[in-house]
């Protein structure tokens, strides 16, 4: 036999909050948003097409101050790799005491 509940008062109320602050935080974001201006245009054109020749922007020629040689051998260990090997290390340590705890000399029992 399946056994109904009914859902707790406190349960709906917090729904009910985090809906209405979902939809309050929506509101307030697209009221907030503002269109880019194209360039030479004023503030009394506010709302009139802009034709693409207004928008075009100068391109930038980027300049790097070192520049790439010939390949070489990997010169540092990545330190993903570091993270993950150091993450799974200590997690294995924390494994290896909690068994102990739990059995053997240590445990108690």
């Amino acid at each position: 036999m399946v056994s109904h509940r009914r859902p707790s008062f406190l349960a709906l109320s917090i729904s009910a909050f985090v809906a209405l602050s979902m939809v309050l935080i929506l509101q307030a974001s697209v009221g907030a948003f503002v269109s880019p201006r194209g360039a030479g245009t004023s503030s009394t054109q506010a709302g009139s097409a802009t034709s693409m020749a207004e928008l075009k922007q100068p391109v930038r020629q980027l300049r790097t101050s070192v520049e790439s040689g010939p390949p070489q051998g990997p010169q540092k260990i990545n330190l993903l790799f570091i993270g993950t090997l150091a993450g799974t290390a200590v997690i294995g340590l924390v494994a290896l005491f909690a068994y102990g705890a739990y059995t053997g000399s240590g445990s108690g029992l």
